[in-house]
């Protein structure tokens, strides 16, 4: 109750408002009267105070007032009815200056009627009002519960809610991208990220208003610790909210937590399947085709002929100041917010961690890795990321995962070195992922394999096995050639004369090389390549 509605009460149809008239809104909690000189020190907020005002106006009249006046005004008081004429002859200007700029109402009552007259029907309405909102927040607890037992979905609390509000109402999980309403789509998950872009400041857990479009919003944001996990929307809501409908709210963002821990351990427990399985398929060798496919159907994937494997891992801000466990909650929620912002958007990739607890992602040739890693950059922009790195391996087949994700894990670590040697190791935190390709590593291939022996001989039959079998069926001299020209420090003029032949002869055979391999053999790197093949590959110590 407020003021005004005291002003209807018929008792009160002769008093006048002399001052304050903006506090008419201002709400009366209780009505007390006061004739003791120390009788407001027993006022509270929202208290309307009824005096006759004589124990503060005996000897100096508007100072004494003035003093009462100030004194509600500090306790929060409602407004103040006063009898004029007999103490008080007339209420001064300076008083009713003071009540104006202070939104403190004086209402000038009746002198003909007793105080029980006026605070009695002001009590028993505030009384009544109490007892309906005892009455109504019993009815909406007694209602959740019945919810809880019924164990009713989403959609049963929104109308739950929407039979309190009366307004339609909106359920929304961000990560899990659900959103439930009591009407046809009100509003789209973008339209909702724009709200929570520029509406949403820090992580209170009041009630927010927000005007959105030129439409009233009332938003319950629903957190985990300082993460927004969702929130429920009542469209239209320009009114305060009783006691009764708060409680509503309340108890629908609890239960709408509760389904938010309930999908997310069902959701973590999938994962860690899911997980397994992404293992096994980057480890295993010789896995049949058609047992996958089953495998993968079971984790409500559909498997692709051909994947590319990108190994993502973070540098956290702050990140040696934190624990491994830490770390690890931190990688489970981005990963869940991988799931929920990316893979809408590119639903052919297949994520999980590794055994490495490494971010594995399974790519397929259909999709533009530029892209993926634009947007990749712009979820985890505003994140507690300093920097992503990866390393990415080459497009193979479904059952030869397990080379991709060797040259995966080896771009990693040659990505992992240039990063932390670099000039913007712990500089600030970058927008776009730090991330090595395979098929651009050439000497780093040896350098940071784990098994350099093994590399060195891949790397011969990559680069050098054509030129062997040119050799073989051309009865040619090319791996000669090749050898006798690092020997000779790369001069044509030199390897000529070592081999006695024309330096345009050996210019031929250069450019052939350079054919067969795929290499620039004036570039220093892929002469470093080729000689470090050349000294250390097993495959090729007998030519």
């Amino acid at each position: 109750m407020d003021i005004s509605e005291i002003m209807g009460f018929s008792v009160l149809k002769d008093a006048t408002v002399l001052a304050g008239h903006k506090g008419m809104k201002n709400k009366v909690l209780n009505a007390t009267f006061i004739d003791a000189p120390d009788g407001y020190d027993w006022c509270k907020e929202g208290d309307f105070i009824i005096t006759t005002g004589y124990p503060f106006v005996q000897d100096h009249m508007e100072e004494g007032l003035m003093h009462l006046l100030k004194i509600l005004v500090e306790k929060n008081c409602s407004g103040i009815g006063i009898k004029l004429g007999r103490y008080i002859p007339s209420m001064p200007s300076q008083a009713i200056t003071f009540a104006e700029q202070n939104n403190l109402p004086i209402i000038s009552l009746p002198n003909q009627l007793s105080w029980s007259d006026i605070i009695y029907p002001i009590v028993s309405r505030i009384n009544k009002k109490q007892l309906r909102e005892l009455e109504n927040t019993h009815q909406v607890y007694e209602q959740f519960h019945q919810h809880l037992k019924k164990q009713g979905d989403l959609q049963d609390i929104a109308q739950l809610l929407h039979s309190f509000q009366e307004v339609p109402v909106t359920i929304f999980l961000r990560d899990f991208n659900q959103i439930v309403s009591t009407e046809e789509i009100i509003t789209s998950k973008n339209e909702i990220e724009n709200i929570i872009s520029n509406s949403l400041s820090g992580t209170d857990q009041a009630i927010q208003r927000i005007n959105w479009k030129k439409r009233d919003i009332a938003v319950k944001w629903i957190f985990n610790s300082d993460t927004l996990e969702g929130g429920i929307f009542l469209w239209g809501i320009n009114s305060e909210f009783t006691t009764w409908r708060k409680a509503a709210i309340e108890q629908a963002a609890a239960i709408v937590a509760l389904k938010i821990e309930r999908l997310k351990a069902v959701s973590a427990t999938f994962q860690r399947f899911r997980n397994e399985f992404i293992s096994n398929l980057l480890e295993s060798e010789n896995v049949e085709q058609d047992v996958l496919l089953r495998r993968a159907k079971e984790m409500d994937w559909e498997l692709k002929n051909n994947y590319k494997v990108l190994i993502l891992d973070c540098y956290f801000m702050n990140q040696t100041e934190k624990t491994n466990l830490s770390t690890w909650k931190q990688k489970n929620n981005l990963l869940e917010l991988l799931k929920s912002k990316l893979i809408p958007l590119f639903p052919e990739i297949l994520l999980g961690f590794d055994r490495n607890n490494h971010f594995a992602l399974l790519i397929t040739d259909t999709i533009n890795t530029n892209n993926f890693l634009h947007e990749l950059g712009k979820v985890t922009f505003n994140l507690d990321i300093m920097q992503m790195i990866g390393g990415i391996g080459r497009l193979k087949t479904v059952v030869d995962l397990k080379s991709s994700y060797k040259e995966a894990n080896l771009s990693l670590r040659v990505a992992h070195k240039q990063y932390i040697n670099s000039n913007n190791f712990k500089d600030k935190r970058k927008s776009q992922p730090f991330i090595k390709s395979f098929s651009d590593l050439i000497v780093e291939r040896i350098i940071f394999s784990k098994n350099p022996k093994d590399e060195v001989n891949h790397l011969a039959a990559e680069y050098l096995q054509k030129v062997i079998n040119y050799d073989n069926n051309h009865n040619s001299e090319l791996m000669h050639t090749l050898q006798t020209y690092f020997s000779c420090n790369g001069s044509i003029q030199e390897t000529a004369e070592a081999l006695i032949i024309h330096k345009n002869t050996v210019r031929y055979r250069i450019e052939l090389i350079e054919d067969l391999t795929t290499l620039n053999l004036k570039s220093l790197k892929d002469q470093l390549l080729l000689q470090m093949i050349l000294t250390g590959a097993t495959a090729v110590e007998s030519l």
